[in-house]
């Protein structure tokens, strides 16, 4: 598991390049919906680009899409601190919520806690 740093004082649109240790670098695009109060993240690496997402705690985001998934293994939105902050308030994300990527391993180990393995 790895942390991804985001900050949201930065832009409600903006772009990161996170380099997967010893595997890949992935790119993930940050747009802020103020209609939908919630982050949509576009996916993408060397290996292709997948479309928005809208960024749900603690379900990792491509989860449904694991067959077209640039990436290897996947990104979940979990809490980092005690805050009761919801992950619809423009600044949870960063502050009270964490952005991770999980490896395959991880994964796997999610399905299984999650009766889906």
């Amino acid at each position: 598991m790895l942390k991804i740093p985001f900050d949201p004082s930065v832009s409600a649109d903006q772009t990161l390049a996170v380099l997967i240790p010893e595997k890949q670098v992935m790119s993930l695009r940050f747009v802020w919906n103020t209609r939908a109060s919630g982050w949509d993240v576009t996916v993408s690496s060397s290996n292709g680009e997948l479309g928005m997402f809208r960024l749900k705690p603690y379900w990792p985001l491509l989860h449904e899409h694991k067959a077209l998934s640039p990436i290897l293994g996947d990104i979940m939105a979990m809490p980092i601190s005690g805050s009761k902050q919801s992950l619809k308030e423009y600044t949870a994300l960063g502050n009270d919520w964490g952005l991770f990527w999980l490896s395959d391993e991880d994964v796997k180990a999610w399905e299984k806690a999650n009766g889906m393995g």
